[in-house]
């Protein structure tokens, strides 16, 4: 497979993520933009449509690198992370159990 085919790939697995959450975050519902894992892509999660979600900049790097045991776990980290605060979000991902990707 060449670049431009690797690209199209993408562009269009961008586009129906895009149409499944008619363009908004799956965490916060503000405008998404960027493809996120729910299966985390460094502990073997695969870019297929199933293990995507759409996501804004700022939710993506807050979950970045780390791993809960569901969906609904990390959203509500990414949430009180962002809009409770950081001291509190680290609380919380302490408390379920939530680890960095490198050390799986």
């Amino acid at each position: 497979m060449n670049g431009a085919e690797t690209d199209t790939l993408t562009n269009s697995l961008f586009n129906r993520v895009y149409e499944k959450f008619e363009g908004k975050c799956f965490y916060c519902g503000g405008h998404g933009s960027e493809l996120e894992h729910v299966v985390p892509y460094s502990a073997g999660g695969k870019k297929e449509f199933s293990n995507l979600v759409l996501s804004c900049l700022r939710c993506n790097r807050v979950a970045w690198g780390w791993h809960f045991s569901s969906l609904e776990e990390k959203k509500r980290y990414i949430l009180i992370y962002r809009f409770v605060g950081r001291n509190e979000g680290r609380k919380f991902r302490e408390n379920v159990g939530a680890i960095r990707g490198s050390k799986i």
